[in-house]
Order: structure tokens, then sequence, then C-alpha cells
């Protein structure tokens, strides 16, 4: 996910691994995420302390932006893959 700026409408979705969680819910590339369960979401700042609150393994509900058109998909939350630093 990438923030669109301050002012952004959302959260620019850039890659959805297959498979995962957001593939899942039929997220796509291109996407914006505007809100997780009603609540207004413009940076990844916003939407990580939201995400950490509901807890692995929930559902949500995801406010999304697809070119004009507003619609909410339902995701179960996963774990965040963690980025290993060997070398």
């Amino acid at each position: 996910m990438q923030s669109a700026g301050g002012n952004s409408l959302g959260l620019l979705v850039v890659r959805v691994v297959p498979g995962g969680p957001a593939a899942q819910a039929q997220i796509r590339n291109g996407d914006f995420i505007v809100s997780i369960n009603n609540i207004p979401v413009h940076r990844v700042q916003d939407l990580l302390p939201i995400i950490q609150r509901i807890g692995v393994g929930k559902v949500v509900r995801v406010g999304l932006l697809r070119g004009n058109f507003p619609l909410t998909v339902r995701l179960r939350l996963g774990e965040i893959p963690r980025i290993s630093r060997s070398g």
C-alpha cells in the first residue's frame, strides 16, 4: 500500500499477494482503501493501529474506491509477514 498524500482519498493498493487476505476479499491493484470498519484511513499510520486493535483472524469491513465506484468488502485479517534481513 502507498499513501497518496495527506489530502488523499485513501491508501493506494499497489500489490495484492495472490491467495492472501486482500486477494480473497477481491481487493485489486489500483483500489484505494478509504476506511476500515467505517473509520477513515488516509495514511499507513492511520491503518496499522486499527488493525492491531482489532486483531488477527477478525473480519473487518474495508471501504474501497475502485475507479469512481465506492464499495465495501469483508476481509479476514492475517498476520503481516516479517522481513528477514540476513547477511
